[in-house]
């Protein structure tokens, strides 16, 4: 078809692009990545839990299904690079090093969490891992990022920023205004899109209806990347069920 890729089916030297050979990571490394991934899923688990028990107060934003996207993003930082991040944050700031105990005493509203337990779920910050937190607002970290690649440029200093954003963050202003200052700039930032589906409008839920009758609850499964979203339902990259109510 004519339009289809016109580089399909060719190799790297037929497109004229090298492909550059680079080692494959340790045992080691390995071992430490997966290790992560694992302490974030368990920590998410446990923290719905505790959530779903009213013991946790305030919102709750898991990050089930994005371990390896958060982790294998943070694996490339420096430790003098930034990173900011949503209110779906909880895997970010394990990944960069803060303690498990420490952001769970956050969510519990601890004097000796990350934030003084004065921050919650979503405004987890640990400055001495250069985690400048996550922001409650759609879209609100990406000029805050941009300031803080601003400050490393402006201070000659060889720190780089990564600012993770989820794809409902494109709907708002601040999204085209912070790409065209770093371009214009040439900031040291690096933009990172977590696709939720929800510039689509969509639940992330694909949902079996039997028919009702009166008031019951069905069966629902969903295949997104990331299991929590407006719909209510909890679950993984595999599909789960999630309760939907139904009305006659």
């Amino acid at each position: 078809m004519a339009t289809e890729d016109a580089t399909r089916g060719r190799g790297p030297d037929d497109r004229g692009v090298q492909a550059e050979q680079r080692p494959l990571p340790s045992r080691e490394t390995y071992e430490k990545v997966l290790a992560k991934m694992l302490l974030i899923r368990r920590f998410e688990e446990r923290a719905g839990e505790m959530y779903a028990k009213a013991k946790i107060g305030g919102f709750l934003h898991l990050c089930i299904g994005e371990e390896a996207t958060v982790v294998g993003a943070t694996q490339a930082l420096r430790d003098t690079d930034f990173l900011m991040s949503t209110y779906r944050e909880h895997g970010q700031a394990l990944a960069r090093g803060t303690e498990a105990k420490v952001v769970m005493a956050e969510l519990f509203g601890k004097v000796d969490g990350c934030s003084g337990g004065r921050g919650g779920s979503m405004h987890l910050f640990d400055f001495e891992r250069r985690f400048l937190g996550g922001y409650g607002i759609v879209g609100g970290n990406l000029p805050l990022a941009a300031g803080v690649a601003l400050a490393s440029d402006y201070t000659e200093t060889e720190d780089a920023t990564l600012c993770m954003f989820g794809d409902g963050a494109t709907n708002q202003g601040t999204f085209g205004e912070t790409m065209n200052l770093a371009a214009l700039w040439h900031l040291p930032i690096v933009f990172m899109v977590i696709t939720r589906n929800t510039t689509r409008d969509s639940l992330g839920c694909r949902i079996r209806l039997p028919r009702p009758r009166g008031r019951r609850s069905v069966p629902a499964t969903t295949s997104s990347a990331d299991g929590s979203n407006s719909s209510g339902c909890s679950g993984t990259s595999t599909q789960t069920s999630c309760p939907v109510s139904l009305s006659t």
